[in-house]
Order: C-alpha cells, then sequence, then structure tokens
C-alpha cells in the first residue's frame, strides 16, 4: 500500500469566498516515438491542473486534503488552453512506475473511437521509478485545439475524508507517433483563486504559488493568515 500524503489547509483569511486550490506540477517531456527522439514540446506546453480544490466558507476554516503515490492516465479530446476546464472522455487506465509490464499505457484510435490500455508485456519502457509512459498510435489524428487530443496524469487523492478517486492533476496535448513521459517527482503548490477544480494553468504561473515541501514527513499544514500570505509547516 502506498504511503499517504495529508496536506491541512486553514483559512484566517478575510477574503470573500474563493477555492483552495492545491496544484501537483508534473513535468513531461513529448518525443517522436518513431526512434527519432526529437524533442517536440517543453515545460510550456504542459498545465497543472487545480488539482484538488475546496470552496472556502465562513462555517468552515480548515481542509483536508490527501493522496497516495497511486497513477492513472486519461485522455480528453479537447486542445489544452489555459484557464479552461479539462474533461477526459476515458476511464483511468493504472500505471505503476515499478514495473515494465504496468508503466506504459497505449492510446490508440480506430473507427472514429480513441482506447486508452495498457501496452502489451514487453512493449514497456525501461523501469524507471520516477516515470510512466504513455505512447500514441500513428492513426491517433492529428491535434487540433477544438477536438485535440490532450492526455493527463492523475494522481489518487480525496478532500475532507471523501472516497479516494483517481483526480487528474497535469495535462499536455498529444498527437500521432508521440511518446509522452511523466517525471513522477513533482512539486506541490497551494493557491486561493477563483479556479474551479480541473481548470488547467499555465506553468509558469503555478510555479509562483506557494510551495508545499514535505522534506521526509507526510503531514503538512499550511495556514492562509489575515495578511493573505502562506505560512507551510510539517504535522502530525
Amino acid at each position: 500500500m502506498s504511503v499517504k500524503y495529508t496536506l491541512t489547509l486553514v483559512n484566517e483569511s478575510t477574503q470573500p469566498r474563493l477555492n483552495f486550490d492545491v496544484y501537483a506540477a508534473i513535468p513531461v517531456t513529448t518525443e517522436q516515438s518513431d526512434g527519432d527522439s526529437k524533442i517536440v514540446n517543453s515545460y510550456r506546453d504542459v498545465y497543472p491542473l487545480a488539482w484538488l480544490s475546496a470552496l472556502t466558507s465562513q462555517s468552515q476554516s480548515q481542509y483536508r486534503f490527501s493522496w497516495t503515490l497511486e497513477y492513472s492516465f486519461l485522455y480528453a479530446e479537447q486542445g489544452c488552453q489555459a484557464g479552461s476546464l479539462w474533461s477526459p472522455n476515458s476511464v483511468a487506465v493504472d500505471v505503476n512506475p515499478n514495473n515494465k509490464s504496468t508503466n506504459t499505457a497505449y492510446l490508440d484510435y480506430s473507427q472514429g473511437a480513441y482506447s486508452l490500455c495498457l501496452m502489451d508485456a514487453g512493449s514497456g519502457n525501461p523501469v524507471d521509478s520516477s516515470k510512466v509512459y504513455l505512447v500514441t498510435s500513428p492513426s491517433v489524428p492529428s491535434w487540433s485545439q477544438k477536438s485535440g487530443p490532450s492526455v493527463g496524469l492523475a494522481i489518487t487523492a480525496a478532500v475532507d475524508g471523501q472516497t479516494s478517486n483517481p483526480v487528474p492533476a497535469t495535462v499536455t496535448d498529444s498527437g500521432p507517433n508521440l511518446l509522452h513521459t511523466f517525471n513522477l517527482k513533482c512539486t506541490y503548490r497551494v493557491h486561493l483563486s477563483s479556479d474551479e477544480q480541473a481548470t488547467m494553468t499555465d506553468w509558469d504561473a503555478v510555479q509562483n504559488y506557494q510551495p508545499v515541501d514535505f522534506g521526509s514527513g507526510y503531514a503538512e499544514t499550511c495556514t492562509l493568515q489575515s495578511s493573505n500570505t502562506w505560512q507551510c509547516e510539517a504535522s502530525t
């Protein structure tokens, strides 16, 4: 069983009702999968989502988010754009970085429909505990802003003790003959905003949000003080 991380957010601010948003910014590299190994994107093409979100209210000042490092892939028939919601069209496909038969997902397209599954055993990428992969077939349509496709990595998480589910954390645009490598050494950040859960956010903007550093522990508390500044510390 994977270790559970817990983040408690405390609101001491007098700002009007906004969302406490948690981000898991996961670097993604995209290459052509035909052996050319040409990089076809950069971090600027990667969009962290408002991964976990809770609406602040006067009746509740504390919110608890929890997650385990269990990963899944999804796809969406839309292009990525900051400020828009990312809405997947697939059931989550679980992946495990520690096993070659489960570390790579495969996005295909046939008879007008996408399909997403694990790659055949033996066809996966080299095992690296910090990476999972998604490969697209030659039949996947070329990317468009309206129809995508785009792909995303989800992390199993819950808010305030609700049932844990795969929740999309970071997405990127896709297309035919691509290898997407998701680096699991992500950074966690928090922000108070009007963005609802699953809002795509510019990578550079997220880097300016309050970082959450768990260090060697698994529990952290971040307080938005009355001065509208953050204070984060380890919690038990």
